[in-house]
């Protein structure tokens, strides 16, 4: 399944059109839409109503493996209205928290770091992208996904020659429909990464191991054993009994994932 979360009904109804979503009769505190392979939920605006509709929307979804797109406007400085962006880094303002969403597939558009605030950003003080809802919608939809299954993607909306006063719902709507190429690109990316985990999840029993390792141990191992198929492919041998022990094995696989290039072509 895949799972889309925008903040205004604006940004959602290109999105309604493009892939023939329908309105739920029972979406709750939340508008959503669907299909047989996708819901997108209207959260409203900032990082905690994000999080919230993200939480909702995973619930609904139910288990299983399930990619997620957080589709929205932002303002920056220099950058042309209408570009998309994918989010490489997401920071909360003044928090000193930082996310990086890995890009493990073929851009079809630029990335950048993108500045989570509490209030709109008019006066675009650093080089990122500012916005309302990444860092609530991140961490929240890595609780119940893979992080390289969670991705967000920006459509600038305003910068120092075009103020956000100007703003309409027509408008956003318009800056939407005019991304819909590279979103339907990173949908795509999404689904395949999203089937290929699926395809792998009949390697992800653990075999035996020659160290004693805990539950929670365990609980680490599959999460990263995941995502080392997601990167590595399913038929690629971890290794796993080339380790002494359990700390030694999850801290050998995370530092292969972290080592690992990610692929930022455009």
């Amino acid at each position: 399944m895949q799972l889309i979360v925008t903040a205004l009904d604006s940004e959602a109804r290109p999105l309604l059109d493009q892939y023939r979503l329908r309105a739920s009769a029972n979406s709750g505190p939340f508008r959503l839409y669907g299909n047989d392979s996708t819901l997108l939920i209207v959260s409203g605006m900032g990082r905690v109503n994000a999080a919230a509709a993200s939480a909702y929307l995973a619930a609904l979804a139910g288990p299983g493996v399930h990619s997620w797109l957080n589709i929205g406007i932002g303002g920056q400085r220099d950058y042309a209205l209408g570009s998309a962006w994918l989010a490489s880094c997401i920071q909360l303002l003044n928090a000193r928290q930082n996310w990086y969403p890995p890009l493990i597939f073929n851009l079809p558009c630029p990335a950048a770091t993108v500045c989570t605030v509490d209030q709109p950003e008019l006066e675009y003080p650093s080089g990122h992208i500012y916005e309302m809802e990444a860092a609530g919608f991140y961490p929240t939809a890595t609780r119940f996904s893979s992080g390289e299954l969670v991705q967000c993607l920006k459509i600038i909306s305003d910068n120092a020659e075009h103020a956000a006063e100007r703003l309409r719902p027509a408008i956003v709507s318009d800056l939407v429909r005019a991304a819909l190429e590279p979103i339907d690109s990173i949908l795509k990316a999404l689904r395949d990464l999203a089937d290929e985990l699926q395809q792998a999840e009949q390697y992800l029993a653990l075999p035996a191991l020659p160290w004693r390792i805990s539950v929670a141990q365990q609980h680490q191992l599959r999460e990263l054993l995941r995502r080392y198929r997601i990167r590595f492919g399913a038929t690629v041998d971890p290794q796993l009994n080339a380790y002494t022990n359990a700390k030694d094995c999850l801290r050998g696989l995370r530092q292969q994932l972290q080592q690992h290039p990610q692929h930022l072509a455009l």
